[in-house]
C-alpha cells in the first residue's frame, strides 16, 4: 500500500507544471494585518458509527476522545468513507488513503504555483506586502501539510494494528481509536477541499488583497481543526505515539502563527 502514496509527489509536479500563471492585479493599498478568526472547538462524539472492536488498552470515555461532528456541513463524507474503508479492509483502505492524498497535493500544488508568481514580486514596492503575505501563507499550508500527510501515511502502515490502540464508547457505539483518527482525517479533507480550496481558486483568479484574505482566514480555521487533531494525539493516543505517530504541534503552532 505505500506504493500508493508515492505516486503523489508525482501527480503534485504534474500540476504544478500545468498550472496557468497568474497576472497580478494592480492593488492601491495593502492593509499589513488580516483579520483573525477565532478558534472553533471541536465538538464530542455524536452519532458516528465506526469499526467496532476492542483493544489492549483499557476503554476511555467519549469525553477524553474528541471527534468531529459529523453533522456538521462539509464533513460528513470524508468521515463516513474513512469508516467503509476501514472495514472494507487493506487494499481499500490503502486506495481511500491515497485519493485523500491526491486531492491534497491538488490544492497544495495551486498554492505552490500562486506562491512561484508572487515569489519575483518580492522587492516590487507595488506588490511586496501582498507577496510577502503569499508566501507566509504558502510556508503555513507546507506545516500543516507535512502532518495530515504524516498522519495519513502512519494509517497505511498501522492499519493491521487497529485494533492495539484502544476503542472507546461513542454514543452507545464501540469504536476503535485508530477509526476515530481517521474519521478525523477524513473530516480534515473535506474542509480542505470543500472551504480552503475554493477560496485559493478565487485568490488565483483575482489576485486581490481581499481574497487573499479570505484565503488565510479559511486555512486559518482548517490549521484550528488540524491542530485540535494534534492535541487529541499527544493528551490521548500514547500507544499511537509509541508506535511512532506523531503530533507535529511545533509546526501547526508556527502554522497558525503566520496566518494570524
Amino acid at each position: 500500500m505505500a506504493f500508493l502514496l508515492e505516486l503523489i509527489p508525482i501527480i503534485a509536479e504534474a500540476v504544478t507544471d500545468a498550472a496557468p500563471e497568474i497576472i497580478p492585479n494592480v492593488i492601491d493599498t495593502i492593509p499589513e494585518v488580516a483579520p483573525e478568526v477565532g478558534e472553533d472547538t471541536i465538538p464530542e462524539a455524536t452519532e458516528t458509527a465506526g469499526e467496532g472492536g476492542g483493544g489492549t488498552a483499557a476503554a476511555q470515555s467519549a469525553s477524553k476522545v474528541p471527534v468531529f461532528d459529523m453533522t456538521a456541513s462539509g464533513t460528513t463524507a470524508g468521515a463516513n468513507a474513512a469508516q467503509q474503508a476501514i472495514v472494507q479492509g487493506a487494499v481499500a483502505f490503502g486506495r481511500w488513503v491515497a485519493t485523500q492524498a491526491a486531492k491534497q497535493a491538488l490544492f497544495y500544488a495551486g498554492m505552490k504555483a500562486v506562491t512561484a508568481i508572487f515569489q519575483g514580486l518580492t522587492t516590487n514596492p507595488l506588490y511586496a506586502g501582498l507577496a510577502d503575505e503569499v508566501l507566509s501563507t504558502n510556508s503555513a499550508a507546507d506545516g500543516l501539510h507535512a502532518a495530515t500527510n504524516a498522519w495519513a501515511q502512519w494509517s497505511t502502515a498501522h492499519y493491521d494494528n487497529r485494533a492495539s490502540y484502544g476503542s472507546v464508547d461513542v454514543m452507545g457505539t464501540s469504536m476503535t481509536h485508530f477509526a476515530i483518527l481517521q474519521s478525523n482525517l477524513g473530516a480534515l479533507n473535506d474542509i480542505l477541499t470543500t472551504s480552503v480550496a475554493p477560496a485559493l481558486v478565487a485568490f488565483k483568479g483575482s489576485s486581490a488583497y481581499p481574497d487573499l484574505v479570505t484565503l488565510r482566514a479559511a486555512l486559518l480555521a482548517y490549521a484550528q481543526k488540524v491542530k485540535a487533531q494534534s492535541d487529541s494525539i499527544l493528551m490521548y493516543e500514547a500507544l499511537m505515539i509509541e508506535d511512532g505517530l506523531e503530533f507535529y504541534g511545533l509546526a501547526i503552532e508556527q502554522a497558525i502563527a503566520a496566518l494570524s
